[in-house]
């Protein structure tokens, strides 16, 4: 694989305000890339850039070495499927996929019937090929307009925030289809979402974004365990956020360092650490185990601090709790409603308890910014 798609120090204004920020990255041929960030970070104005909708008031856009920020849109080997669909309503969902060709008037009648036959089979929607767009559901729209975009055969499919309209249930089986289609088709797609489970579960790698820039680029496995700042460790799920001071050195892999109101505790050293230096962990809550009783099994780098069960939620895969430990809210979330065996019944509410992790599991943040922590609302810290 090799950088396909390259975006070299990209800016968009609106007048004053620079929506994108000499942004830099690339995307691989045939990868799933997607860009993911809050409401107003960016993304689709990038992905607007891509399509020609707009034009950058500086960098360069490459694509498969071309640059194509001269390039109208008609004519850029890019197509995207929009968030509300875009179909025509009075057509066919024959005559919608058929659409570009038309227009194109680059194939004969044959060809663009040949091609749109085999679109509706890859979309599976064949036997609904002569409905109206109002007589099928969201999910087949969606195909639709997918089909529509992909018959042009472009390099790149542009994907805006495809899955936002739809329930729960139907995304999730259409993230599935979307995957699905990918690999047959073995194009590239640039997929903008502010879901991040959406991004999480369909991506190759990630870009997060906020105020007009990168903050993080990896797999989403990366992303979730690596993160790069408390933006990041925050907007990718939720985390339990731990400040404190360096103590002594250990040995090779673990220091002790006092954490703000939950004394000594030992931390995993990824990273040089110097005694006095300012750390902050993030510390994902499926990583937290909950016990009544200090359980026996805990090893010399385990971390335990008690708390009490303030509140609970079930929600049916998983419950999820928050205990206060002194002046500290904790998220923690269980997929049985409580980890250890030794308990004899599941925890409750009020509950006195041991929160135990361990000390690998605290991944030390290189940047922190309470601000992150404010704006994205995160549930845990102090109150």
């Amino acid at each position: 694989m090799s950088d396909f798609l390259v975006f070299e120090n990209v800016t968009k204004r609106f007048g004053d305000l620079a929506v994108v920020s000499e942004i830099s990255f690339s995307v691989e041929k045939g990868e799933i890339f997607s860009l993911l960030g809050p409401s107003g970070c960016g993304k689709t104005t990038l992905l607007r850039l891509v399509a020609g909708f707009m034009k950058p008031d500086e960098g360069r856009i490459l694509l498969n070495g071309r640059d194509i920020n001269q390039i109208p849109p008609e004519k850029r080997p890019v197509n995207t499927v929009f968030q509300n669909y875009a179909l025509f309503p009075h057509l066919t969902l024959r005559q919608n996929i058929a659409f570009g060709p038309e227009l194109a008037k680059k194939l004969s009648r044959a060809e663009i019937d040949t091609e749109v036959e085999r679109m509706l089979d890859l979309v599976d929607l064949a036997s609904h090929a002569d409905k109206k767009p109002s007589q099928i559901s969201g999910g087949q729209k969606q195909r639709v307009a997918i089909g529509r975009a992909l018959i042009n055969k472009p390099e790149v499919l542009l994907l805006d925030e495809p899955l936002a309209a739809l329930d729960l249930k139907l995304r999730q089986r259409l993230l599935v289809e979307l995957e699905d289609l990918h690999e047959e088709v073995g194009i590239t797609f640039l997929y903008v979402t502010h879901d991040q489970g959406e991004a999480m579960g369909i991506s190759d790698r990630i870009a997060v974004m906020r105020a007009g820039k990168i903050e993080q680029i990896g797999a989403p496995a990366a992303i979730y365990e690596t993160p790069v700042n408390s933006f990041v460790a925050a907007f990718i799920g939720d985390t339990n956020f731990l400040s404190g001071v360096a103590g002594e050195e250990l040995d090779h892999e673990y220091h002790n360092a006092v954490l703000d109101d939950l004394g000594i505790l030992r931390v995993y050293k990824d990273r040089p650490i110097l005694q006095g230096d300012r750390l902050t962990l993030s510390l994902r809550p499926e990583t937290i185990a909950l016990s009544r009783a200090r359980p026996g099994t805990l090893t010399e780098n385990h971390n335990a601090a008690r708390g009490v069960i303030e509140d609970m939620i079930y929600l049916g895969s998983l419950t999820r709790f928050r205990v206060r430990s002194g002046a500290r809210l904790f998220m923690v979330e269980s997929q049985h409603g409580r980890f250890f065996l030794d308990d004899e019944k599941p925890l409750q509410r009020g509950d006195q308890v041991w929160l135990c992790w361990h000390a690998n599991d605290g991944y030390r943040l290189e940047n922190f910014s309470e601000e992150d922590r404010q704006l994205l609302s995160f549930p845990g810290g102090k109150e």
